[in-house]
């Protein structure tokens, strides 16, 4: 079979020893999902741009779980000396919180990663408090409304609506991966 070669270097990439630093991943997150407001074809342009990422094997990412990968997902993703950075596109028909709502989501993660460093980086990009943790175990999430540097937080339980300035950030990990994604209402 010629996916298992395929997918046993990626592992071996994914499994390299190392620290991932949280702030070179919470820039790319920024740079690809935040940028272009988790639209996918503009994330992957951005990232095929710079010329050092590949396409994400489908295979591998089937075996993500949908929370992280959504439906129709597409990706890129780049080994370097101390591990793989990636970044996932997709859509789903549920937000992190649990609302039954049309989004697109936008994911960047680095393995080996540092979740808890992300993690407090990420928090202090979102800048509000946190949401209730919804339907997604073990991840911080914020929901604000406005873009740029300005967010204003939603209060839990109020139903978001399709909005050019409504996100929703997603940050998770364990001790192989840390990721944050962004996920926004589309319809």
């Amino acid at each position: 079979m010629k996916r298992a070669p395929l997918i046993l270097a990626i592992g071996a990439g994914l499994a390299l020893a190392g620290a991932a630093r949280a702030e070179p991943t919470l820039d790319l997150f920024q740079k690809f999902c935040v940028a272009h407001h988790a639209d996918r074809a503009k994330a992957l342009a951005a990232a095929d741009a710079e010329g050092s990422w590949t396409p994400f094997p489908p295979a591998m990412l089937a075996m993500l779980p949908e929370s992280a990968r959504g439906v129709d997902p597409d990706g890129r993703m780049k080994v370097e000396s101390g591990g793989a950075i990636f970044l996932i596109v997709g859509r789903a028909d549920t937000l992190p919180t649990g609302q039954k709502i049309a989004v697109a989501l936008c994911v960047v993660g680095a393995a080996p990663g540092d979740s808890a460093a992300l993690k407090a980086a990420a928090a202090g990009f979102a800048a509000v408090p946190p949401a209730p943790a919804g339907n997604v175990k073990d991840a911080d999430i914020y929901v604000w409304r406005g873009l740029g540097a300005r967010h204003v937080a939603i209060p839990p339980g109020e139903s978001l609506t399709v909005s050019p300035d409504t996100s929703v950030l997603i940050v998770s990990g364990n001790a192989q991966t840390a990721m944050v994604g962004l996920v926004v209402p589309t319809k």
